[in-house]
């Protein structure tokens, strides 16, 4: 008996706000994937059919452990931390 392909998407979907995973069962092994960045691009997960979807999404403000961060986020992140990590989540002029 064969088993069947299929993808599971844990997080419901494409959703850059939220570090997303995939379970995708394959010829019998089931692999996992989340979403990273790769500077200012989210990679995200997710499934069509029994099929594993990767999109690359430009994050307007960067990216933080596979997720977009959004303006209220990083200002508070500039705000609370070093101005060294500010300038690595490239936060706007005038922040530190």
């Amino acid at each position: 008996m064969k088993d069947e392909d299929a993808c599971v998407d844990i997080d419901g979907g494409s959703n850059i706000a939220q570090q997303g995973e995939v379970s995708l069962s394959k010829d019998g092994e089931i692999s996992s994937f989340k979403g990273s960045c790769e500077g200012d691009i989210v990679l995200e997960y997710s499934c069509k059919g029994s099929g594993l979807v990767e999109e690359g999404i430009n994050c307007a403000n960067g990216c933080v452990d596979g997720e977009c961060i959004d303006s209220a986020v990083q200002q508070t992140l500039c705000f609370s931390n070093s101005p060294n990590t500010c300038e690595i989540l490239s936060c706007g002029e005038g922040m530190s």
